[in-house]
């Protein structure tokens, strides 16, 4: 892992996901413009930087949904008789996949890149995006998933998981703290664990920085009261209080909840979607 002076603060992290979806963007377009270019002669890297262009379209489609999401994000938490949980959307889950389903589209793809007299470099790249896209696959559905679930908490923990099913909680006892982000990643460490554990942010519809102030207001360090009301009938409300954005959040163009008198006709809602 990097450094901790190396990762980005929280604040920094969420204006970088805005940027991200300018950069496919152009990457997009970038691609598409290329293999237009290459259509005199050049096939095989036409069929490259196609194949390449799609799965970029793909990610900014997808970059622009989760945004939508995000606006919506009060939605998406859960009171149960487990915890509070904050699950996403079948939609969110399915465009996390597609981008690795068109990777597998790879093992073929350098057989006919091969076939057109590409240079091998080019097939041996885009066969090994294959094989890391379907071995990605084929261990996420043996492991039992995709997960739905992303976020649980009770009086005792906090639990993360990622799409392939695999988790880690954290004690309150451990003192967790969110050290910053890099990446695709953000770094959730504790008082004996330096190494950060990393969490992928790029399809959990909520901020770098809600996720730090849920670390925060219910570790040691803040109030025992706080951590017993998640035991309580008011967890949910007392969750979505704390993630709840600042002004700074609504006004500095970082993807976070819409203001309450907007997200009030919000279109996602519990059992949809």
């Amino acid at each position: 892992m990097k450094k901790d002076d190396e990762l980005w603060a929280c604040d920094k992290y969420d204006r970088k996901r805005v940027n991200t979806l300018t950069i496919l963007r152009v990457m997009t377009a970038s691609c598409f413009l290329g293999a237009l270019l290459s259509a005199f002669g050049a096939y095989g890297i036409m069929i490259i930087l196609l194949w390449t262009g799609i799965i970029f379209l793909v990610y900014s489609i997808s970059f622009a949904r989760i945004r939508s999401y995000i606006r919506e994000g009060r939605c998406l938490w859960r009171g149960t008789d487990r915890g509070v949980t904050m699950v996403v959307p079948r939609e969110i889950i399915v465009w996390e996949l597609v981008p690795w389903g068109l990777m597998m589209l790879g093992l073929p793809g350098a057989v006919l890149i091969h076939a057109l007299g590409a240079p091998a470099v080019s097939g041996g790249a885009v066969g090994g995006a294959g094989i890391c896209g379907s071995v990605y696959l084929v261990l996420m559905f043996r492991e039992g998933g995709p997960e739905a679930e992303r976020i649980l908490l009770d009086g005792k923990r906090i639990r993360f998981t990622r799409i392939n099913g695999e988790q880690v909680s954290f004690d309150w006892s451990q003192e967790p703290v969110v050290q910053g982000g890099r990446g695709p990643s953000l770094f959730i460490g504790t008082s004996d664990l330096h190494e950060g554990w990393q969490f992928p942010m790029a399809y959990v519809p909520v901020s770098s920085r809600q996720i730090q102030r849920l670390v925060d207001a219910f570790s040691p360090r803040s109030s025992r009261q706080w951590r017993r009301r998640l035991d309580g009938p008011h967890a949910l409300q007392t969750v979505l209080d704390v993630l709840e954005p600042t002004e700074e959040e609504y006004s500095d163009s970082s993807w976070t909840w819409a203001p309450p008198e907007v997200s009030q006709g919000g279109a996602w809602r519990p059992g949809r979607g």
